[in-house]
């Protein structure tokens, strides 16, 4: 964020109240949209500024000074940190609940599932997708409505300090942490910076009297919590999860039942989270109930999906060895009879690579889980693998090749890796 001059606060949030949101895409529609003008390392949205006003942008923000005077146009010297700074201050205006939400597995899903059980009872303004970072945090708070009545907000890191930045943005009111895990490792400096990294979000809640949502499965989380007064628990699952065989899954507890549209145990934290926040907001059992079963993933994330010929876990938005933990164990917990797990890199965990990935490629012959890996920490180590039911390929287009040589036909069939590796572009040779 930077210091924005009060004239020019002013000037930028009037023309916020005169558009219908703001962005900083130029692909977009901009009609009736602010522009941000963003700088990056291969882009400079600064040439798109005339562009913008041509398509209907009702404002634009620019660190280009030939904008000098021009109506409808407002010269800073930062852009990013006007973004923040203005998001800022339009968030303050506000006098609902917001939640925020960070963890190293499972953010996005958990967002989607307290989206729409909260909206069972109210209008909610939430992240889309994973714009989760410096700049899909500020935009996220600058499309919500002027007075909304609730809002959702995800945040992602992979340093330590960058959910600091998110929570003095965003300024919530309650904040949740999925888990603490393993992600990320090269960024924070290892597992104990992961876990300083996400506590950030508690110790602003600790610091301004919010309100800790504290998932008591997971031991990190807890002691991240203990400076935050407000705190309300999310208890260990005691419910249940059973696989379908049709996919999805039925979490259970005692006579209550939820069918399921997600794939994975590994999701029945994310339920339970959902269940007790909306709980505290006043959403009833019934009603939470069938918002989650009526909940469908997308994105790559807990899918299951059915092809001519084989049944897949598209799991394949991102990877890191806690998630792939959690992905390995449930899938080879159900029995499956001709098994097949397809897995990319696992990126950005710098000195652990190595032994990360080979503790993957354990893992699956401790479970007799054949195993077609691409990329090249897996090929790496593929030679010293000791695992005979390992097939490697170095990178996606000799994957594809195989299976146009080879068609499968008849499997069950994990595909899970980090974003970088793409595996979603398989689906149509499976």
């Amino acid at each position: 964020m930077i210091n924005l001059s009060d004239p020019t606060l002013l000037r930028l949030l009037a023309a916020r109240d005169a558009s219908d949101g703001v962005s900083s895409d130029t692909r977009a529609e901009l009609k009736g949209m602010m522009f941000v003008a963003l700088k990056g390392a291969n882009f400079d949205g600064n040439t798109f500024v005339q562009h913008a006003l041509d398509q209907g942008a009702t404002h634009a923000i620019t660190s280009d000074r030939q904008w000098e005077g021009a109506a409808n146009v407002t010269v800073v010297k930062d852009t990013l940190g006007a973004l923040q700074t203005l998001a800022r201050a339009y968030r303050r205006r506000w006098t609902c609940p917001v939640l925020a939400m960070t963890g190293s597995n499972g953010k996005t899903t958990t967002k989607e599932l307290i989206r729409d059980v909260l909206a069972t009872r109210h209008n909610v303004h939430a992240t889309l997708g994973n714009l989760n970072n410096h700049i899909g945090v500020p935009l996220t708070l600058l499309n919500a409505p002027a007075q909304p009545e609730f809002v959702v907000v995800e945040m992602g890191a992979n340093h330590q300090k960058e959910i600091d930045l998110l929570a003095r943005i965003a300024e919530p009111t309650h904040g949740y942490i999925t888990n603490i895990g393993l992600a990320h490792l090269e960024g924070f400096g290892g597992p104990e910076g992961v876990y300083r990294g996400k506590k950030e979000l508690f110790d602003h809640l600790a610091s301004h009297g919010g309100t800790a949502f504290v998932q008591q499965g997971d031991d990190q989380v807890v002691r991240a919590s203990q400076e935050v007064h407000s705190r309300v628990q999310v208890p260990t699952p005691e419910w249940t999860w059973s696989s379908r065989p049709d996919g999805g899954g039925i979490a259970s507890l005692g006579s209550t039942t939820i069918p399921m549209n997600l794939e994975g145990s590994y999701n029945l934290p994310n339920v339970v989270a959902a269940l007790a926040i909306g709980a505290h907001f006043g959403v009833s059992e019934k009603e939470a109930c069938q918002a989650l079963s009526n909940y469908v993933p997308s994105n790559h994330r807990s899918q299951s999906v059915k092809t001519a010929h084989n049944w897949i876990i598209l799991d394949a938005y991102n990877a890191n060895p806690s998630s792939m933990t959690h992905a390995l164990n449930d899938f080879a917990s159900r029995g499956h009879d001709k098994p097949l797990v397809i897995l990319g890199d696992m990126a950005e965990l710098g000195d652990a690579s190595e032994r990360a990935h080979r503790e993957v490629v354990d893992m699956c012959r401790a479970q007799a889980l054949e195993l077609w890996s691409v990329g090249q920490w897996f090929g790496r180590i593929h030679d010293g693998g000791g695992h005979k039911g390992w097939m490697h390929f170095r990178d996606l287009e000799a994957l594809v090749a195989h299976l146009q040589s080879n068609p499968t036909e008849g499997r069950q069939i994990l595909v899970k890796g980090s974003r970088s590796a793409a595996l979603e572009r398989l689906l149509p040779y499976l």
